[in-house]
C-alpha cells in the first residue's frame, strides 16, 4: 500500500487536471466573434472547447505543414526512450552492478551531457545547420542508447548514458525552435499541445513493451531502442529536412525585417537630426 499510494497520488493530480481543463471551455463560454464583426457578443457564436482546439491543431499539424511525419517520429522516439527508462533500474543495479547509494549519481551523468548540449548547441547549428545538426544528434542518440545496452561495465554505460543526454537536449532545443519558427502564432499552443500529448500518450506502451523485452534480456532494451529511433529518423529524414528549411527561411526573413527596420530607423533619426541642425541654423540667422 506504501508503495502504490505515490503512484496513486501522481496518477490523481493528473486526472484533475484534465479535468480542469476539460471544464474551463464551459466555465467561460465565449462565443466566437464573427469576422468582420463589431467585436460585440451576438449570443449566437460556437463555444470553443478543449476537444475542438486539438483538432484545430492536428489538422494543421497532419494537413497545413510537413510536421506529420515528425509528430509520428517524436511519438516512436518517446516510446523507445520511455521503454528504456522502465527497466533503468533493473539495468543499472542488476545488470551493471552499480550499488544502490550510487544509483542517483549514474542518473544524474545524463544531466551533465543534457547541460553541455544545451550550452553549445547553438554553436554546433552555426555551424552544420538545423538539418545537419539533427541527423548527427539523433543518430547520436540512437548510437550511444545501442553501446549502452552492450557496455561491458557500469564505467563505459555512464559514458554512454551522458552522451544521450547531450543528444537528447540539444536535438530538442533544435526541433523546438524550428516549430516555434514555422508554426503561426494563433497555432501555437495547439500544435505544441499535440506533440506533448502525443509523445507522452502513447509512452505506457513504451514501458509495457519496454518491460516485456526485459523479461527476455535486460541489454536487449536499449538495444532495441536506439535501433528504433535510427529507423524512426531514416524514415523521417525527408519531412525533417523540409521542416528544417522552413525554419531557416522564415529565421532569414525575420533577421532581414529587423535588420530593414533598424535602418530605416536610424534614417528617421539622422533626417530628424539634420533637420533639428537647420533649424537651429535658420534661428541663428534671424537673429
Amino acid at each position: 500500500m506504501a508503495a502504490f499510494l505515490p503512484l496513486a497520488v501522481n496518477a490523481g493530480a493528473y486526472v484533475l487536471g484534465a479535468l480542469v481543463l476539460l471544464g474551463l471551455p464551459l466555465a467561460v463560454r465565449r462565443p466566437r466573434r464573427p469576422e468582420g464583426g463589431t467585436g460585440e457578443r451576438s449570443g449566437k457564436g460556437a463555444v470553443r472547447s478543449v476537444l475542438d482546439d486539438i483538432g484545430e491543431g492536428l489538422a494543421f499539424v497532419f494537413r497545413g505543414s510537413s510536421l506529420g511525419p515528425i509528430l509520428a517520429f517524436n511519438v516512436v522516439m518517446n516510446m523507445a526512450f520511455v521503454g528504456q527508462s522502465a527497466v533503468m533500474v533493473l539495468l543499472v543495479r542488476d545488470h551493471f552492478g552499480v550499488p544502490a547509494a550510487l544509483y542517483g549519481v549514474f542518473l544524474g551523468a545524463s544531466a551533465v551531457g543534457a547541460l553541455l548540449g544545451a550550452t553549445t548547441v547553438s554553436r554546433i547549428v552555426g555551424r552544420l545547420g538545423r538539418f545537419r545538426t539533427e541527423m548527427a544528434l539523433f543518430t547520436l542518440a540512437s548510437v550511444s542508447c545501442v553501446a549502452f545496452g552492450l557496455a561491458p561495465n557500469a564505467y563505459a554505460a555512464a559514458v554512454a548514458w551522458t552522451v544521450i543526454g547531450f543528444a537528447m537536449t540539444s536535438s530538442n532545443i533544435v526541433m523546438i525552435s524550428a516549430i516555434q519558427l514555422i508554426v503561426p502564432g494563433a497555432q501555437m499552443g495547439r500544435v505544441m499541445s499535440c506533440v506533448q500529448v502525443s509523445g507522452a500518450g502513447f509512452s505506457p506502451i513504451g514501458a509495457l513493451l519496454g518491460g516485456a523485452l526485459g523479461r527476455v534480456e535486460l541489454s536487449y532494451v536499449p538495444v532495441a531502442a536506439g535501433v528504433v529511433v535510427f529507423a524512426g529518423l531514416l524514415l523521417s529524414a525527408s519531412a525533417l529536412r523540409r521542416v528544417t528549411a522552413q525554419a531557416d527561411e522564415h529565421e532569414t526573413a525575420a533577421v532581414a525585417e529587423a535588420s530593414g527596420a533598424e535602418a530605416s530607423g536610424a534614417e528617421a533619426s539622422g533626417k530628424a537630426a539634420d533637420l533639428g541642425e537647420h533649424e537651429q541654423e535658420a534661428g541663428q540667422e534671424k537673429k
